[in-house]
């Protein structure tokens, strides 16, 4: 991907978070593992991948932190990842309720705009607003044909390009 390309270039980690309507702020930030010590029940608070790489204590600034199909988050799990991409909140608040310090961290959220009536309109006004909108046009092939032939007329070529155009 583009995003592979550019951190190869750059020197920097990609990890990539897949999101489902399933995912939870759980699944994304932690989990509380019931295990018995000395007879007794305890909870046990496990961070996650993600959570270490925005977590004060322990973010890179040379990793980028890919969240992929956005659009298919569950409102509850939006409201718990929109301090993520709020560029003026410096805390965020863990499904376990604890509250950690953001870190340096690099973050993009991919969603598919084809799976939405109005692009964006159910994302939280911070992903608005910290972010960029970009679509990748799907060219029928008469304008992919018609974009090669302006190319190859706009430039001199010899009769090999012609006869590559009548292929």
């Amino acid at each position: 991907t583009a995003i592979q390309y550019v951190a190869d270039i750059l020197g920097y980690k990609v990890v990539t978070f897949g999101i489902s309507s399933a995912t939870t702020a759980e699944d994304l930030f932690c989990k509380t593992i019931p295990t018995r010590k000395n007879g007794k029940l305890e909870f046990v608070f496990t961070p996650s991948q993600i959570l270490n790489l925005i977590n004060s204590k322990s973010s890179d600034a040379k990793t980028i932190i890919i969240l992929e199909e956005i659009n298919q988050a569950s409102p509850a799990l939006l409201d718990s990842i929109v301090p993520l991409f709020d560029s003026s909140k410096n805390t965020i608040l863990l499904p376990n309720g604890d509250i950690i310090q953001k870190g340096s961290y690099n973050i993009i959220a991919l969603y598919d705009p084809s799976s939405q009536a109005a692009i964006g309109s159910s994302l939280p006004a911070s992903f608005r607003i910290n972010s960029i909108y970009h679509v990748v046009p799907q060219y029928t092939i008469e304008q992919i044909n018609k974009i090669a032939l302006k190319i190859f007329n706009e430039e001199k070529f010899t009769k090999d390009h012609e006869s590559f155009m009548n292929y």
